[in-house]
């Protein structure tokens, strides 16, 4: 459908993408990832396409307001509101997976894991409007930005453009009947510049609930 695609293509492209790299590189040789916000679209996409080739533990850090949704999408092993972050065994090898772009929370991951993180992936900035700049001083692997069109242009090397599109496209039909079976997408469409301007506006002050995908029309 329409929404779903416009909703969900471009960043499902991305998780994909970057569910198949972990994969690729063998998650670093952790034995779970770590996902901030792990309530957002991005997020839970990817932990989607990793379930389908990993039985890796995928951990959820998220808000308090967003855990049960969290849960609620079948993704993850464990859902915990970021001040939980205390309960995650540091013995645990882990890579982190920085969707949330939050400097502070990064800091405290590098701290709770120490010498067993074996890799920050840095992926985007969901609480932020800025890219996170990390502590020079921050123990542990420097953060490594993700950026999909070079995986991409990988895969187009490694698989061919046309295979590359048919597995991407296999895995999207697939996401999107688990959005269905789970219930984790109502649509709201709006209109016109001020629909956009409100709905912008409400992103920025993280008040937009994670089962929501809107979609703005002329």
């Amino acid at each position: 459908p329409e929404p779903l695609h416009a909703i969900f293509r471009p960043l499902f492209v991305t998780a994909f993408c970057l569910a198949d790299f972990l994969a690729a590189n063998h998650f670093f040789g952790a034995s779970q990832l770590l996902f901030s916000s792990a309530s957002s679209k991005t997020a839970y996409a990817t932990a989607f396409c990793l379930r389908r080739q990993s039985d890796i533990n995928s951990i959820a850090l998220t808000s308090h307001e967003n855990r049960e949704f969290v849960k609620s999408s079948g993704l993850y092993e464990d859902a915990l509101s970021y001040d939980e972050l205390e309960r995650l065994d540091p013995a645990v090898s882990t890579v982190y997976v920085d969707i949330a772009g939050n400097s502070g929370l990064q800091h405290k991951v590098h701290q709770r894991f120490g010498p067993n993180l074996a890799y920050d992936c840095s992926v985007g900035a969901a609480q932020s409007l800025v890219p996170p700049r990390p502590d020079r001083q921050m123990s542990g692997p420097r953060p490594e930005f993700f950026f999909a069109p070079d995986w991409i242009e990988k895969r187009h090397k490694d698989w061919g453009v046309g295979a590359f599109n048919e597995r991407v496209t296999e895995a999207t039909i697939a996401f999107y009947r688990h959005l269905s079976d789970k219930h984790l997408l109502e649509i709201s469409e709006g209109r016109g510049l001020d629909a956009a301007k409100d709905i912008l506006g409400d992103m920025l002050k993280g008040r937009t609930e994670p089962v929501r995908g809107h979609v703005i029309r002329p």
